[in-house]
């Protein structure tokens, strides 16, 4: 019945399956192996789980739907949609099983899917399941795929599949990773790949003769291969697999902190801006003040103008290495003094003056 979905397999391509693939191991180290992965695998989960933390609260994102990740959203799913429709047409779709294309289906849903704690869960888990990417860049499986523009999309879909969690980490949000020396997600993240390869997808394979993932034979790129290829896997998955969470999670992290340092100076630079032309207005209103013609005591600073006396002194404040700021410092003043001495709209302002100097100085103008 399911024939369709593996018919168009060319078993005579070195690494599709075929008989021949599916005896390159003997069944007791298919067995052997896949019991020693499937107990390290739960060993991993089990670990994880104990030391796992979720958020309790979230953070809201505000740049959900924002255009870029529209378009990004888009172009993922023209990709893996042209990538689909040829597996259509040479009826070769058994190959969707293939880890890339899980993990490609799991990036279009958290591009789409509003935010929530199973979206940040599945997150964090999908960071360490991307080693396949730069594997299939490194050592390219091409050789079976033989329609025009096929080769084109492999490569950018694996390009897309690294670029994708990058460009999350960087909205912030709900797509954070934990610390860095937390090895949780990691862990349940690199069991959960285990038991996919050699549980559901072995048996499938071996039943359709096919070679997801070159579980049943090594791919014709792979520099380990040889009768122990699948233990050497086991070893370097376990290893790339966080490192390259991790190195995704440092790239996300440097992209947000400069992110976030070009906002910090155009916030300052706009304060700056402000501040300056607050200060350039508040000198504006002080050169304005009628006070001519009028003869300038040094003493204290006074003006005088046919017996009525007006008190001007303005502060030397340095806001900066380059910038020098004049800005009134007015102090109290009663009402008579004001009445007397004090022309209408002038400031009377002084740093050094005191209010009993100010009383004084009233006393001796009469």
């Amino acid at each position: 019945m399911l024939d369709w979905t593996y018919a168009g397999v060319d078993y005579n391509i070195p690494g599709n399956g075929g008989q021949e693939c599916i005896r390159f191991l003997s069944v007791f180290q298919r067995v052997a192996e896949s019991l020693v992965a499937t107990l390290l695998s739960i060993k991993f989960i089990i670990h994880g789980f104990q030391q796992i933390v979720i958020p309790q609260k979230l953070t809201k994102k505000t740049e959900r739907t924002s255009a870029s990740k529209r378009i990004l959203l888009i172009l993922h799913c023209l990709v893996f949609g042209t990538e689909l429709g040829f597996k259509l047409a040479s009826r070769q779709m058994i190959w969707v099983l293939n880890p890339c294309h899980i993990i490609t289906m799991v990036q279009i849903f958290l591009l789409a899917a509003p935010p929530s704690k199973f979206v940040l869960a599945i997150f964090r888990l999908h960071m360490y399941m991307l080693s396949g990417a730069p594997l299939a860049l490194f050592f390219p499986v091409i050789n079976t795929r033989l329609l025009e523009f096929e080769k084109e999309i492999y490569y950018i879909q694996h390009i897309l599949m690294l670029i994708v969690p990058v460009y999350l980490l960087r909205l912030g949000g709900i797509y954070t990773c934990e610390e860095m020396h937390d090895f949780s997600w990691a862990s349940i993240g690199i069991g959960i790949i285990f038991i996919y390869h050699f549980i559901p997808l072995q048996i499938i394979a071996s039943l359709s003769g096919v070679n997801l993932n070159n579980i049943l034979c090594p791919a014709v790129s792979d520099p380990f291969s040889g009768p122990m290829y699948r233990i050497f896997a086991i070893m370097h998955q376990a290893i790339s697999l966080p490192l390259l969470g991790k190195l995704l999670n440092w790239i996300g992290l440097q992209i947000s902190l400069d992110r976030q340092k070009q906002s910090c100076q155009a916030v300052k630079d706009q304060n700056k801006m402000l501040e300056s032309s607050k200060c350039a207005s508040t000198l504006d209103l002080h050169n304005n003040i009628p006070v001519s013609p009028l003869l300038e005591n040094p003493a204290n600073e006074t003006v005088n103008n046919g017996g009525v006396t007006v008190l001007r002194h303005t502060a030397l404040i340095k806001k900066d290495k380059n910038e020098i700021c004049v800005e009134p410092n007015s102090i109290p003043c009663p009402d008579m003094f004001r009445q007397n001495y004090a022309l209408p709209g002038s400031i009377i302002t002084d740093d050094h003056l005191s209010h009993e100097d100010i009383t004084n100085e009233h006393y001796k103008q009469q």
